[in-house]
C-alpha cells in the first residue's frame, strides 16, 4: 500500500543548488552519496546499482507547459520509510529518453520548501470517554494548547499548518474546523468536556476524521492532511473495523499517542502509519505531541518541487512523434528498485516553444476571515533583468493590506472569493491567484 504522507516560488537566488550533496547516508555500507555525477545514466532500462545513500521517490504531480517548462512534485524517503529532507539539486540527475539533461542549459531548480503553495491540515482527535477524569482532561487540553501556542519555536504551529479539533467517545464530534487562529482554537478547547460515556469508537473516529481531509497535489496548490489521535483506551464500540479504518487512512498521515497502560498498542501502531508515540500519563502528553510535530516538520521538508526548461521541440510528423520519457534519479542511489529508486513520466513537446518569463505566486489558497496572510511573487525564466512587481486585489472576500516588492499581505474581510494579481512590469508578464476567504466553524 502506497501511503501519501507527511508543505515554491521566491527569488532564484534562494533556490537550493548546493555544491555538495545534502543527503545523510543511511545505507548499510556507510558510504556517502557520490556527487561527482559519475553515476551511470543508463538507457532507460533497469536501474543501475549504486553504493551511495538510499533514496525512495514518490511522485505527487507531474506537468509541463508549452513554454517547455517541466514541473515535478515529489516526496523522498530513506530506506526506513522516514521522510528525507536533505536532498539538493546536486544530488539529482534528470534524463530525457535515457540521456542526461545539462543542468546549465536547462535552468534546473529545486525550489525551497518555504515557498511551496502548501497547507498542512492537522486534525487532533481526543478521547473523552469515561476512562478520562477531569484532571486528565485538563492535562490533555494543556498539552494541546502547548502544541498550538504561537511561541515562534518548534513547539508551535508550523508555517501554514492549520488545526481542527475533534473529540470521540461512542460518537465523533468536530469541535472546530481547520484554522491557525490560536484564539479560536483555545476557545474551542475551552468547550471540551469529559462525557462519562463508557463506549469508545476509536476506529470510527479515525475513519470519520480521514473523510474530512482532502489531499490535493499540484505545483500551484498543495493540501496535505495529518491526523493525531490521543487515547488511553481501545476500540470498544465495534462500529467500524480496524481494516475499515486502515482503508480510510490510505492517503492520510496518521500519528497515534497511547496514554497509560490500557491501550491497544498493536492497533495504535497499525493506525499510526507515520508514527506511534506513548506517554505514561496525560501529564507527559506534551512531549509526545512535540515529537510528532518535529516529525511533521521533517515530513514537510521531504516534499520537493523540481522544474527545468526542456530542450525538446516538435518533431517531424504526427503529435505522437514528440513524446519523450522523463526520468529523475539520485546519483549513485543504493535503492535499486526501479519502482521507487527513480521517477518516470511521459511528456509531449509538440507545442513547446522557447522558455519565457513566467510569474508565480506562493501562499495559501484560503484565509480565515479576520486574518492576514503573506504572498510572494517570483518570476522564473526571466534572464538577468530584475523584476518589478505591482499588486492588486479584486473581489469581495479580501483586501490588499500592504505590498513591497515581491511580497504582498492580504487580509480576509468577509466570506467569499477574491483574486490576487501580481504584475511583473519589467518582463510584461503577470499571474492571478484565486483566494477563498472562509469563516472558521466552531461546531456546537
Amino acid at each position: 500500500m502506497t501511503l501519501i504522507r507527511l508543505f515554491l516560488f521566491i527569488s532564484l537566488s534562494t533556490v537550493l543548488v548546493a555544491c555538495g550533496n545534502g543527503i545523510t547516508d543511511t545505507a548499510s555500507n556507510g558510504n556517502s552519496l557520490s556527487n561527482d555525477g559519475s553515476g551511470d545514466a543508463g538507457s532507460g532500462g533497469a536501474l543501475p546499482e549504486g553504493d551511495g545513500a538510499y533514496v525512495a521517490f514518490e511522485s505527487l504531480d507531474f506537468s509541463y507547459a508549452d513554454n517547455s517548462v517541466v514541473n515535478l512534485l515529489f516526496r523522498a524517503r530513506d530506506q526506513r520509510g522516514e521522510p528525507l529532507d536533505t536532498l539538493y539539486l546536486s544530488d539529482l540527475q534528470i534524463l530525457e529518453d535515457g540521456a542526461a539533461v545539462s543542468a546549465d542549459e536547462s535552468l534546473q531548480a529545486l525550489l525551497p520548501e518555504d515557498s511551496l503553495p502548501y497547507v498542512l491540515q492537522t486534525a487532533i482527535v481526543m478521547d473523552i470517554s469515561a476512562s478520562i477524569d477531569a484532571q486528565e482532561l485538563a492535562q490533555m487540553i494543556t498539552a494541546v494548547r502547548g502544541l498550538i501556542a504561537n511561541s515562534g519555536s518548534s513547539t508551535g504551529l508550523l508555517s501554514r499548518q492549520r488545526v481542527a479539533l475533534y473529540t470521540f467517545d461512542s460518537t465523533v464530534r468536530r469541535v472546530v474546523s481547520f484554522t491557525d487562529d490560536e484564539a479560536v482554537l483555545n476557545l474551542a478547547l475551552d468547550s471540551v468536556r469529559t462525557s462519562g460515556t463508557l463506549s469508545t469508537d476509536l476506529f470510527g473516529a479515525v475513519q470519520y476524521v480521514a473523510n474530512d481531509i482532502n489531499n490535493r497535489y499540484s505545483v500551484n496548490d498543495i493540501v496535505e492532511g495529518a491526523i493525531i489521535v490521543v487515547t488511553d483506551g481501545r476500540d470498544t464500540a465495534n462500529r467500524v473495523s480496524q481494516a475499515q479504518a486502515l482503508a480510510a487512512i490510505e492517503d492520510v498521515a496518521v500519528f497515534t499517542v497511547g496514554v497509560g497502560q490500557d491501550v491497544d498498542a498493536n492497533a495504535l501502531a497499525a493506525l499510526g502509519n507515520e508514527g506511534s508515540e506513548s506517554a505514561a500519563s496525560y501529564d507527559a502528553l506534551f512531549q509526545a505531541l512535540q515529537a510528532i510535530q518535529l516529525r511533521l516538520e521533517r515530513w514537510l521538508g521531504s516534499l520537493y518541487n523540481l522544474n527545468y526548461a526542456s530542450p525538446k521541440r516538435r518533431a517531424e510528423g504526427g503529435i505522437s512523434n514528440s513524446d519523450h520519457e522523463f526520468q529523475l534519479r539520485v546519483v549513485n542511489n543504493s535503492n535499486s528498485n526501479a519502482a521507487t529508486g527513480e521517477l518516470t513520466h511521459t511528456f509531449n513537446a509538440y507545442n513547446f516553444s522557447e522558455v519565457r518569463a513566467t510569474v508565480s505566486i506562493s501562499g495559501p489558497r484560503s484565509i480565515n476571515v479576520g486574518q492576514t496572510e503573506s504572498y510572494i511573487a517570483e518570476t522564473r525564466w526571466s534572464g538577468q533583468n530584475l523584476s518589478i512587481y505591482s499588486w492588486s486585489v479584486s473581489g469581495e472576500g479580501c483586501v490588499l493590506k500592504a505590498s513591497a516588492g515581491a511580497t504582498a499581505r492580504v487580509n480576509a474581510v468577509q466570506a467569499g472569493s477574491c483574486q490576487l494579481l501580481a504584475v511583473d512590469t519589467a518582463h510584461s508578464t503577470s499571474t492571478t491567484l484565486l483566494i477563498e476567504a472562509e469563516n472558521v466553524r466552531l461546531d456546537p
